[in-house]
This record gives C-alpha cells, sequence and structure tokens, in this order.
C-alpha cells in the first residue's frame, strides 16, 4: 500500500497533540520515505508535547536515512530549546547507530535533568560495555530523576558486569531506584543472592517497592520465595500488596498456596479477594464460590487422610531490609 504523504504533511500543524503524534506513527508503520514526511517528522521532533516527539524519534529511526539525517540531529542538539534536544536524543537512540553513540553521550552533561535522563535511556538502549561505563557514574547522582533511569538501564547492560551495581541501587533512598534494581535482579534467577535480597525487600518501608518485589518473585517462580511472601502476607498493611504477594504464591507453589488462601478467603476484599480465588481456581481446578466453607469443604474432603490444616504452620520471619543510605 502506497501512502500518499503529500496528503498527510499539513496534520504536522493539527491542533490536537494525538493527531501529530497518530501522523508520526502512520509514516513509520508504513515506512513512509518520501522527503516531505521525514521533513515534517524532523520538525515534530522540537514538538511542545512530550508524545508528540516520543512518536516522531521512533518514526525518524524507521524512515530517515542516517547518514543525511544525523548531522541534521547533531545540529538541533545545540539548540537553546531544551524540546528541540530532547528530541533529537529520542531519534538518535532509537537509531541506534555507532556514530550516534558520541552524540548522545556529549548531552550527558546538559544542564536540563530531562535531557540526561533521555540521554541515559538511549545510551542504556546500545546495551554494551561502552554504554555501561556512561552510565555507571549516574547511579548515584544527586539528581533523583537521573538515578532513576539509571538504575533502569541497569536491565540492559551486559548482567555480568553490573551485578554489583544493582546490590548498590537496592540501598538508594530514593523508592523509585529500588524498584528498578530489584527488577534488575530477575536477570539472575541461578544466584542464591537474588533472593535473599529479594526477600529482605518484601519488608521495604515503602509499599510501592514491596509491590513490586512481590512481583518479580511471581516472575521467577522460584519455590525458595513461598516461605517469604507467606510470612509478610497477613500483616502486609496494602491491599494492593497482598494482592501481588497471593499471585506469587500461586507462581512460586500453586499446590503448597492451597490451604493457606482458603484461610485468607473471608479476610480479603476487593482486588485480594479475587486473586485469592483466581489463584485457587488455577491451583485446583476447581470452580467453588468464593465461601470460605465451601472451600474447607472440599479441602478436608479432597485430603481425607493426613491433610495440613486449612491455616498452614507459622514459617521464619524475613529480616527486615536496611534502611536506605540517605548518600546520593
Amino acid at each position: 500500500h502506497h501512502l500518499a504523504a503529500s496528503a498527510l504533511v499539513p496534520l504536522g500543524k493539527d491542533v490536537d497533540l494525538a493527531v501529530r503524534a497518530t501522523l508520526c506513527d502512520t509514516f513509520a508503520n508504513y515506512g513512509e520515505r518520501d522527503d516531505a514526511a521525514v521533513e515534517v517528522t524532523f520538525g515534530l521532533l522540537s514538538d511542545d508535547e512530550d508524545v508528540v516527539r516520543a512518536a516522531c524519534g521512533g518514526a525518524m529511526a524507521v524512515i530517515a536515512t542516517p547518514a543525511v539525517w544525523i548531522p541534521k540531529l547533531a545540529s538541533q542538539l545545540d539548540s537553546p530549546r531544551t524540546a528541540a534536544r530532547e528530541g533529537a536524543i529520542r531519534a538518535l537512540g532509537e537509531m541506534r547507530v555507532p556514530e550516534a553513540f558520541d552524540l548522545i553521550r556529549g548531552r550527558l552533561a546538559d544542564p536540563e535533568s530531562s535531557v540526561v535522563t533521555l540521554a541515559l535511556a538511549a545510551i542504556g538502549r546500545f546495551g554494551d560495555e561502552a554504554a555501561a561505563r556512561e552510565i555507571q557514574p549516574f547511579l548515584t547522582d544527586a539528581r533523583r530523576s537521573v538515578r532513576i533511569e539509571a538504575s533502569a538501564a541497569l536491565a540492559r547492560l551486559p548482567k555480568d558486569l553490573v551485578r554489583n551495581w544493582v546490590y548498590e541501587a537496592l540501598k538508594d533512598r530514593e523508592p523509585a531506584v529500588r524498584i528498578e534494581a530489584s527488577a534488575a535482579l530477575e536477570r539472575y534467577p541461578e544466584d542464591p543472592e537474588t533472593y535473599i535480597r529479594l526477600h529482605a525487600l518484601l519488608r521495604d518501608e515503602e509499599s510501592s517497592v514491596r509491590g513490586s518485589v512481590a512481583s518479580s518473585l511471581a516472575l521467577l517462580h522460584d519455590a525458595r520465595s513461598f516461605p517469604a511472601l507467606l510470612a509478610i502476607l497477613a500483616d502486609e498493611p496494602e491491599e494492593f500488596v497482598r494482592t501481588e504477594v497471593t499471585l506469587a504464591l500461586g507462581a512460586c507453589d500453586g499446590q503448597r498456596a492451597v490451604p493457606h488462601l482458603i484461610d485468607r478467603l473471608d479476610k480479603a476484599k476487593g482486588e485480594e479477594n479475587s486473586m485469592v480465588l483466581e489463584v485457587l481456581m488455577a491451583a485446583t481446578g476447581q470452580k467453588i464460590r468464593p465461601q470460605q466453607k465451601l472451600w474447607q469443604d472440599w479441602y478436608r474432603l479432597a485430603h481425607p487422610e493426613g491433610a495440613p490444616p486449612v491455616l498452614g504452620p507459622a514459617v521464619p520471619a524475613v529480616p527486615a531490609v536496611p534502611k536506605p543510605s540517605d548518600g546520593p
């Protein structure tokens, strides 16, 4: 299908940001390399709206010839307008060609934090040792947003190189940094240290961290996490965290979770209750109404001899995670 680019180009001046963003997506989807299409996309890299700049950055990587457009993007990096520099970095990061690396690296000293964070994200996409060397110093930057983006990049960098950096980021005072670092730990499923550190973070002072860690443990599907998850379920004050813990219990050892989740049925409310029932049905293959007594009756019939009590035995407590440092 050939796209009549000339008919769409005027939409680059539409007052609706969704139209401008969709225009760039459309050019990318159809691989439209018409000069007018590329020109309008390049112009929209300086748009005041971030969503438009993001769409056009991705489009430039598809429709723009690097040899022609990288010099123009390089010139835009010197623009006094922050939005223009951000747009150029987005495009260069999406292009991911060697000559773009040094151009992006040069903006790590930009006075605007938003430009630096985009540069870190773009460099992280290269995913090699050179990218890792550029990103490491920013893991302890004084700026919160910069540390968050640097820690997010850890998931893309050579995992054997950044393991200790991940461990240090887990101690950061900013919850969002600890969340990014805990997600990066998913890359080390064979390392017992992964589980020691994630289990400790289940006691983090921030509920957002606890919920994210439970989600990571669910993805790892490791039965070693079952006791640590069960230990916090009853005492966790936040419903959304208990919901994530319930999902993780089912993912780590669904059969073992059954009697404990039956015990939660009458206590759990809202999304937690729905998740308890979902995990119970997945683990047992039963479709029983969400009433604790009905499930207890079924469980006793299904385990007539030597059935463990519905309320399972106590499990060892998980050590509390150390208080995040006050340093950068």
